[in-house]
């Protein structure tokens, strides 16, 4: 079936949107030397004149150079479960396609925004090789962020990890952030009772 299009030689671009019946195809008659597919459900299969068929799908497209010109398009579904629509852009202009980049720059600013945290508290006082298991998660939710406060004078605050392998140390009157969602454990590896307290921020998102 042949699709007749008005198209002025001097035209530089015109779009055409076609719907490609399952197993079926479509022949357009315009002029030009750009091709590109703005659109398309899936891939399908084309050639200009009588040049061989290629696999076309959205965002794909080709220029021909110089003197050579195209004046029909033949579009092919070879499917037989379903139609195939598609946009199309034709004729003599250049087409340029800045989507991609725009999408990166808007994900990018996207992710420049923080999730909602939850702050819980908790403090006390750590015997002589005393160990407190500080676990991941609360209520849930997954943690961004723990700070650990060592209130000795004296004493390390040993920081292991779920295991009991030494992971860091909070040394005395000081602070130790680690932002990690891994289960956590402190220990008291001097000689006096310690007073820690311990901050963590959560994920409201579950």
């Amino acid at each position: 079936m042949s699709q007749t299009v008005q198209l002025n030689r001097n035209s530089y671009l015109q779009d055409f949107d076609l719907i490609l019946k399952k197993g079926k195809s479509e022949v357009v008659n315009v002029f030009g030397q750009i091709f590109y597919c703005v659109e398309s459900s899936q891939k399908f299969r084309m050639q200009w004149d009588s040049n061989g068929l290629i696999t076309m799908e959205v965002g794909r497209g080709f220029a021909l150079r110089g003197d050579d010109y195209f004046e029909q398009l033949t579009f092919i579904n070879e499917t037989s479960e379903t139609d195939i629509t598609l946009t199309f852009s034709a004729g003599r202009a250049e087409v340029f396609d800045t989507r991609l980049n725009t999408l990166v720059d808007r994900q990018i600013a996207v992710g420049t925004i923080d999730s909602p945290t939850r702050v819980v508290r908790s403090a006390g006082n750590l015997a002589v090789n005393g160990i407190l298991a500080i676990p991941g998660t609360n209520a849930g939710n997954r943690r961004k962020l723990v700070l650990i406060f060592n209130k000795s004078a004296d004493d390390d605050l040993e920081v292991l990890d779920s295991n009991g392998a030494a992971a860091g140390t909070v040394w005395p009157r000081s602070t130790l952030p680690i932002e990690t969602g891994d289960d956590l454990k402190i220990q008291n590896s001097g000689a006096n009772i310690i007073t820690y307290r311990v901050l963590e921020l959560y994920y409201t998102l579950a």
